[in-house]
């Protein structure tokens, strides 16, 4: 077995005390649980203290213990967590409440997909937020991650990480719809040099015009 290096998530983050750091961070664990996901694999008890960051920034998702191929029935560990010693079948309850959706709350872990990883996921982000006021574009990621109804969510962990890119680049996120002057300000935003060249003309023309 590999020995692992570095911190859970839930002490890490002490560290990192910026905004975007954390959420540069958050878009590293996104890849790799969407690289489980690609391969059909749904982890199930995502949570900080099942993810290691290296001295490097690097991520490692840990414990698959109740981790699920889908398709298939078995999972590939044993029960862990909240899960009842009889199995991991239908109406058994497994992984952590506070980062479970409902449809594992419920005890319908069986019949989990990918948008079950996508809620640990949403919830996990929350915590790497709880410390800062969260601005309403990230808030409304947070609220599509973690809705209660598995088709209200992104479909897997790459799309909600291609929604918090999006973010860090200050374009439009899937889970908000910007007003007008939102999208006027971050186009003042992205160009502002431009448009002090602008404001600038424009105020040498007055001057020129009043002097004249």
């Amino acid at each position: 077995m590999k020995y692992v290096r570095g911190g859970r998530l839930d002490q890490y983050i002490d560290a990192q005390q910026t905004l975007n750091q954390r959420l540069r961070l958050f878009c590293t664990i996104c890849e790799a649980v969407a690289f489980a996901h690609a391969h059909g694999v749904i982890h199930r008890d995502l949570k900080p203290e099942n993810i290691m960051v290296g001295q490097f920034g690097e991520v490692l998702v840990m414990d698959w213990g109740i981790a699920k191929v889908l398709g298939e029935t078995e999972t590939l560990g044993a029960v862990s967590n909240c899960a009842a010693s009889g199995g991991t079948g239908h109406g058994v309850v497994m992984g952590t409440p506070e980062y479970m959706p409902p449809e594992q709350v419920s005890g319908q872990s069986a019949n989990a997909d990918r948008r079950a990883d996508v809620y640990a996921l949403g919830a996990i982000l929350r915590f790497l937020l709880s410390s800062a006021p969260q601005p309403k574009r990230l808030a409304a990621i947070c609220a599509k991650a973690m809705s209660a109804l598995p088709e209200d969510r992104y479909g897997d962990a790459q799309a909600l990480g291609a929604d918090i890119d999006r973010y860090l680049d200050d374009r439009p996120v899937a889970a908000y719809r910007d007003t007008a002057l939102e999208r006027l300000a971050r186009a003042i935003s992205r160009h502002r040099f431009i448009v002090l060249l602008v404001l600038a003309y424009i105020l040498m023309r007055v001057i020129l015009i009043f002097f004249a």
